[in-house]
Formats: C-alpha cells, structure tokens, sequence
C-alpha cells in the first residue's frame, strides 16, 4: 500500500510561478540524465534532444471556458465552475460543479449571470469539498451554450493574479476544445521551436486527452479505487501509425505532459504499440505501476504534492529521485507549476 504522505513536500509561495515567461520558450529546463547526472539548460534546446526520425506527442486539447460568477438567492457573492453534466447518472439538467461561497448547502438556490441573460439552479447534493451537484432549471443544450457564450477560463488557484488574456493557458497548438485545466507541459512550445523541429525530421504528432479536474486535485486515504474521473482521449490513425512505427524501428520517442504518457498507457498493449483509438480512461498511475508503452524521453512541468500528475512521475522514475531534482531545482530559481518551468526525463 502507498503512502501517500511521503508525496508530500513544502513549496515556499516565491517559488510558484504568477505568469508565464516570454517567449515561452525561454523557460528553463533540467534534464534528469543517468547516473544521476542532472543539466541545466533553456527549453528552446529541446531540439538538441532529438534526431531525425523521432517522434514527439502533444496533446492538443483546449481548455473550454466554463468559469462564472453569480449570486445566492439571498444575496451572497458565489464562484461557479461546470465540470460536466452528469444527467446519464443522476437524471435530467444535473451538473457538477465547484463553487465558492458561504453558506452552500443543500436546497440552496443560485442564479449565474451572463451577459445578456441568467441561469438559475439548486443544490442538491456536496458530493466533496467544494464539488456540488446542481439542477439547472433549463435544459443542457442551453446550459451549454451559455457557458460557451458567458464563461471564462479558470485559472488555478495557486495563481493570484487575474487575467484577462487566457491564450496564454492554451498550448499554441490547442485544437480540440473539452479540458477543464490545461496540458501544461506543452506551454514551452512556440511556433518557431516547432517549426524548427520539423525541419530538423523530428516528426510532431498529436492526440486528445481531455483533462478533468480530478487530475490535480491532491490525493488522500487508501487508494482502493481510481480517484481520477473518466477522461475522453482519442488517437487519430496518423498518430497511431507514427507511434507504432517509432516503436518497431527503435526511435526516440518523446511525450510531452502527463496526460499524454495516460492517454498513451490506456491505448497500448502488452507489447507497448497502441491498439485501441479512443475511449474514457480513468487509469491512475502511481509509484508501482508497471508502464508498457515505448517512452524514451518524458518532458513534465514541476508538480504540486499529492497530485496525480506528480505521482505519475514519480513512478516513471522514483520519488527519492524527483524530491532531489525539485530541491535542486529551487536552489537554482526553478518557477513551479501550471506556469512554470520545465523538467526532461531521459533515462
């Protein structure tokens, strides 16, 4: 059985990054070599990395806008986030959400403002901490198009500052509209990097993995069951063939975030080559999994404690391990999470 406290570590606030760097690609990057030997260099040498040949996966969802603001029936200021309608488990007009505010119970109602309209809905079950059920008086088609119409992107709370420019939380080459939170690790890449590594014969492939908000949501208690939610991923044949044939001829390959290593992990099989295009995953990957597809090189952001993201890593190399480079890491100034800088697993 894990534990799950030994994931857990102090970040002094200075060292969690506020914004993105610019250009993007000028965050820096350590590399996790053998033999425990560790570089420090720019993420715009990722090129460096590579050969004609290999093979980098992104993932190219996009974040939807699904943040809003609205009012309690009595008044009281609320925060609102649709996470995803859940009316095939609970019936009609029910969604999931996060709120913020006081006094959210059960029976209480809310009103959510839009620009030229509003949205009104109950509570009628705390599923955890700040996760509710609510029933919309309205139908999903048009609840749905009142997000899209009147919600904003939410941001993490560990950032402080607000923005009103949120392209800069979408990957340059985000596509495929459905996460809650962004594929972070894919934020370094500009147009010209990517570019260049084409010219290099790097080949870029892509693949969707929608991301929930359970995937960063810290974990706690026994793990007897995934606590991720199903998330939707999808493997265009393009990709699956660029994979399969990079595995078959040895070449490097390189995925970037991870949410991609999942969406790879829940496609393949025994033998590492993917054999399965699209479907929901909830697979959890944490220290003691044993990983079947054909990664060679692993580029990941700086995570926070107990988080999904920050277990995967930490069994794709080991705990003691991670713990030492993000030690180094604020010794050196690294910037920490959604914007900061970048780690490259090459082992």
């Amino acid at each position: 059985m894990i534990d799950l406290d030994t994931y857990d570590f102090e970040l002094p606030k200075e060292f969690i990054a506020q914004k993105p760097i610019k250009p993007r690609d000028t965050a820096k990057l350590m590399i996790l070599r053998k033999k425990n030997k560790i570089e420090h260099k720019s993420f715009y040498n990722i090129i460096d990395e590579f050969e004609s040949g290999d093979l980098i996966l992104l993932n190219n969802s996009k974040v939807i806008p699904s943040r809003m603001f609205g009012k309690k029936e009595t008044g009281g200021k609320i925060e609102i986030l649709f996470i995803k309608n859940m009316e095939k488990k609970y019936g009609e007009n029910i969604w999931l959400v996060m709120l913020r505010g006081r006094g959210l119970k059960k029976g209480r109602k809310i009103i959510i403002n839009g620009r030229n309209s509003s949205i009104s809905g109950e509570i009628i079950k705390r599923v955890e901490r700040a996760e509710f059920l609510i029933k919309s008086n309205l139908d999903t088609k048009v609840v749905r198009d009142f997000i899209k119409e009147n919600g904003i992107i939410a941001l993490p709370p560990y950032i402080k500052k607000p923005y009103n420019n949120f392209q800069m939380y979408q990957t340059i080459y985000s596509k495929k509209e459905g996460s809650i939170a962004a594929p972070t690790a894919g934020l370094h890449f500009t147009k010209e990097l990517l570019d260049n590594l084409k010219k290099k014969g790097v080949n870029i492939g892509y693949l969707t993995l929608h991301v929930s908000a359970s995937s960063f949501k810290p974990v706690y208690g026994k793990i007897n069951k995934s606590p991720l939610d199903p998330e939707f991923f999808s493997i265009p044949k393009e990709t699956e063939k660029s994979y399969n044939n990079s595995v078959n001829d040895n070449k490097n390959i390189g995925l970037v975030g991870t949410t991609t290593l999942k969406a790879i992990e829940s496609a393949t099989d025994k033998n590492g080559l993917i054999t399965k295009n699209e479907g929901y995953s909830d697979l959890f990957i944490y220290p003691g999994y044993e990983f079947h597809s054909k990664v060679s090189k692993f580029i990941t952001n700086f995570h926070t404690p107990r988080s999904p993201p920050l277990l995967m890593v930490s069994a794709y190399l080991n705990w003691e391990r991670i713990l030492e480079s993000y030690k180094i890491a604020m010794e050196k100034g690294y910037r920490f999470y959604s914007f900061g800088d970048a780690m490259l697993i090459d082992i």
